[in-house]
């Protein structure tokens, strides 16, 4: 905010309010696909969760090697847990190669469904 003023008396000080962001035209055309295509998204995000969900429970913070345990929320069906110690907040499974290899998978098999 940048107060603009010819004297220093409050009867002749004017406010001007300076905003930075991108135009909205920007920002709906960088987004398209999320409104076109939100299903294809989704199926992507769920398909790839499946995988996640399936791998061994995480049992320490990667943060602070504190135990960990619980969930506090679950997100489109990932549960996710906070560390008590330093509030990192974790999915409660754990990414190993096998993961990543369907999660490679799972994208190559979507990518071609589209194409």
């Amino acid at each position: 905010m940048k107060i603009d003023s010819d004297s220093n008396s409050k009867e002749n000080t004017r406010m001007t309010i300076e905003k930075f962001s991108k135009p909205s035209v920007a920002v709906i055309k960088n987004k398209t696909s999320f409104f076109l295509e939100n299903a294809k998204h989704l199926n992507y995000v769920l398909s790839v969760n499946e995988v996640y969900i399936q791998q061994p429970q995480r049992n320490r913070c990667k943060n602070c090697d504190n135990p960990i345990t619980g969930k506090d929320f679950i997100s489109h069906n990932v549960p996710y847990v906070v560390c008590d110690i330093c509030n990192h907040l974790h999915g409660v499974h754990e990414i190993n190669s096998n993961a990543t290899f369907n999660f490679a998978k799972i994208s190559l098999i979507l990518i071609n469904l589209s194409n």
